[in-house]
């Protein structure tokens, strides 16, 4: 199986700062603003030729992203590669501890509880 770096998520604690730089200051291309309210997050991407950015800001003190801002600080989140074989990333994924991974919408897995071990499939 093959797999390529998709996006790199970034946890911020506020998004139009985190952005200044790469917008201003090194012109990158920042997508809209998304506010995912099941994981109650914004998040925001910087494209960075064929890889973005994801920065991601809690909506709510009691979310996943602010749980993790307060336990680690702003700074690395998660890691999503897509992979050119959704069937054999999805049985491997099986096979690991289900709490790793849970499932969210259009084949995407995500790790967000425990984002140092990342098991997020996209796919291409």
């Amino acid at each position: 199986m093959k797999a390529t770096l998709d996006h790199v998520g970034i946890a911020v604690r506020d998004l139009n700062e985190a952005l200044r730089f790469f917008r201003d200051v090194l012109g990158l291309q920042v997508s809209p603003t998304e506010v995912v309210s099941d994981q109650q997050v914004r998040i925001t991407e910087v494209e960075t030729g064929g890889t973005s950015l994801e920065f991601l800001e809690a909506t709510d003190p009691a979310s996943p992203v602010a749980r993790f801002l307060e336990q680690r600080g702003p700074g690395l989140h998660h890691i999503t590669l897509a992979v050119d074989d959704l069937e054999s990333a999805l049985e491997h994924q099986r096979r690991i501890p289900p709490h790793w991974c849970w499932r969210i919408p259009d084949c995407v897995y995500s790790s967000l509880e425990h984002p140092w071990r990342t098991c997020r499939v996209k796919a291409v």
